[in-house]
């Protein structure tokens, strides 16, 4: 969860992508430094990579890390602790925070989903 202390000027979010990445277009990562304060902007940059409402697998997910950075599970375990991607069900699906993670009205959406697949399912058989 981000707070107060990570607020970031765009001045410092420039330096520190100007630093950390080797590319933005296409996105390479060079180096995950140990700084909250860098993580922060790393993975909103990184976040920008999976389009909102867009449900990804496992598999998708790693695919679009392996070509930011080589260590594709650590960016991955932290997008899911920033709360950039939720996991859900066995499958990452992206969630847009801007900055706030909302799993109610998330977890909503996919109750819903399920759902309505269930009752789908049940009018399919008769």
């Amino acid at each position: 969860m981000v707070d107060a202390r990570y607020e970031i000027t765009q001045q410092e979010e420039q330096k520190i992508l100007s630093t950390v990445f080797a590319s933005m277009q296409p996105l390479r990562l060079k180096t995950f430094p140990p700084k909250e304060k860098k993580k922060v902007v790393i993975l909103r940059t990184i976040a920008k990579e999976f389009e909102e409402g867009i449900r990804y697998s496992e598999v998708q997910v790693n695919e679009i890390l392996k070509d930011i950075y080589p260590d594709y599970v650590t960016l991955r375990r932290y997008l899911i602790e920033y709360g950039c991607l939720l996991e859900e069900i066995g499958d990452l699906s992206f969630f847009p925070t801007n900055g706030r993670r909302d799993r109610a009205t998330f977890g909503e959406k996919m109750k819903r989903q399920a759902s309505m697949a269930e009752k789908t399912s049940k009018n399919e058989r008769f």
